[in-house]
């Protein structure tokens, strides 16, 4: 019996269920499949292949600017001014960089 219970201890400690941040892949997976970046049966789709392709720490935030024309109606440098927005860079306290923005810029993170 003792056996027994061992085995199925292990069996516990190697599912799923036993990880801590499963509840956190499940929901992250959920979300993946409500923007349309995987489907109901896991497979990558295009927004999925698409944000694979972004470099940023905000894949998700630059696929979805693209897949909803947020920046159709701006100008080369303005779109590159908006994705910079998307790339952290701490501030050192150089103030000489703060202005206001474009109204164009202002319309499309709204």
């Amino acid at each position: 019996e003792m056996l027994r219970q061992r085995i199925k201890t292990l069996h516990h400690l190697l599912s799923n269920e036993s990880l801590q941040l499963f509840p956190d892949f499940l929901q992250r997976k959920a979300v993946l499949q409500t923007l349309g970046y995987v489907d109901d049966h896991e497979t990558v789709m295009v927004k999925g292949r698409v944000a694979c392709e972004v470099n940023t720490a905000e894949e998700l935030i630059a696929t979805e600017m693209v897949f909803e024309g947020i920046l159709n109606e701006l100008e080369p440098a303005e779109i590159v001014a908006a994705l910079s927005a998307l790339v952290y860079q701490e501030n050192k306290g150089n103030d000489e960089f703060d202005s206001e923005l474009p109204e164009r810029l202002l319309e499309c993170c709204k």
